[in-house]
């Protein structure tokens, strides 16, 4: 459903997503979208009533579908003292103070989390989730993106209870658009950049050895 949005760009400053913004929609608006707002401002923690300001907001903005909070860690209310983590219930029910908005008074509404991932690598892509098992026990769908250091390629997978087929797919980002675009499955992907790999070492040998 079109509706207005409402992005908390919480690691960047006004500046950074001016110039972000300029890229995205260099060829499609002349200006930005007047349905977008923007906070790079530092807003309170779920402990200190970040859900009550979003429903204000909400309130006075019921057109917004969409919110994305961008790093989720930023309002996440810190470990206890002499803990070195919060625990699987406090992680579920930071998140659960915002599904349970989605769910009971905006059904119509979409809260992405933006989160980090853990740098080593795992088999398993719920435990590349930083923090307990709570925090993707208590959302709806999760959405990965796994790059290597300076690498524009990456791997795209969606996993969660509205999404019927998991599949990983490969990703190119491009920098002068600022926008990511799917290659296909990651497999058929890396396989046919390996054939490519072989044929350039053939010709490469060929060449060689003319």
């Amino acid at each position: 459903t079109k509706g207005d949005v409402l992005y908390f760009a919480l690691e960047d400053n006004q500046r950074r997503m001016n110039r972000r913004i300029k890229k995205l929609i260099m060829d499609h608006f002349e200006f930005a979208p007047e349905n977008a707002q923007l906070i790079t401002d530092k807003v309170p923690r779920l402990s200190q009533g970040f859900e009550i300001e979003l429903e204000r907001y909400l309130e006075k903005y019921p057109n917004t579908r969409l919110v994305v909070i961008d790093p989720f860690t930023f309002i996440e209310t810190p470990p206890k003292r002499k803990q070195p983590m919060r625990s699987y219930q406090e992680d579920y029910d930071a998140i659960g103070r915002l599904t349970k908005l989605t769910r009971e008074k905006y059904p119509h509404l979409a809260i992405l989390l933006v989160y980090h991932m853990r740098k080593e690598g795992s088999g398993n892509w719920l435990d590349t989730v930083m923090g307990t098992t709570g925090l993707s026990g208590a959302v709806d769908n999760l959405l990965f993106i796994r790059r290597e250091n300076a690498q524009s390629d990456a791997v795209f997978y969606m996993t969660g209870k509205d999404i019927e087929n998991e599949t990983e797919y490969a990703m190119s980002f491009d920098k002068v658009t600022a926008c990511w675009q799917i290659l296909g499955e990651a497999q058929e992907y890396a396989l046919s950049n390996e054939r490519q790999e072989i044929v350039k070492c053939i010709k490469d040998g060929i060449t060689h050895y003319a």
